[in-house]
Parts: C-alpha cells; structure tokens; sequence
C-alpha cells in the first residue's frame, strides 16, 4: 500500500471520528435534524486535504550543484 493510500486512510478515519460519513457524493455530518448537514463546511475540508495531498505528492526540486571541471 503507497503512502498516500496510507493517508487517504488516516484521513477517512479521521472524518468518521468527527462524526461525518460519506453518503451520495459528499461527507455529511450525521446528526438527527437536517439543518446540522453542512456541505460548505466539508467542501472547505476537502479543498484543504487536497491542496495537502498535491503539496506532498510535488518531486521535490532538484538541486544543482557545480561540477568540478
């Protein structure tokens, strides 16, 4: 399993931990009354976790050093 697998992982649990679950095509929050689902708040969540995933998954730059001539 590759670490980002690893991080999807951590990060869905995490979710459920918080008291979301994935129903349809976004997390919601499950509570009892309906005015407690909040998509605004979990397209904030997923906009920020995938700004973090793109940040780890850039090469980082390379280095160039001089040769010896």
């Amino acid at each position: 399993m590759s670490t980002i697998d690893k991080q999807r992982i951590t990060a869905i649990r995490k979710l459920e931990q918080l008291g979301y679950r994935f129903a349809g095509d976004d997390w919601i929050h499950s509570a009892n009354d309906a005015a407690a689902i909040a998509p605004t708040i979990t397209d904030e969540l997923h906009a920020m976790l995938v700004k973090r995933a793109r940040t780890i998954s850039r090469p980082a730059p390379r280095v160039r050093t001089k040769s010896a001539s």
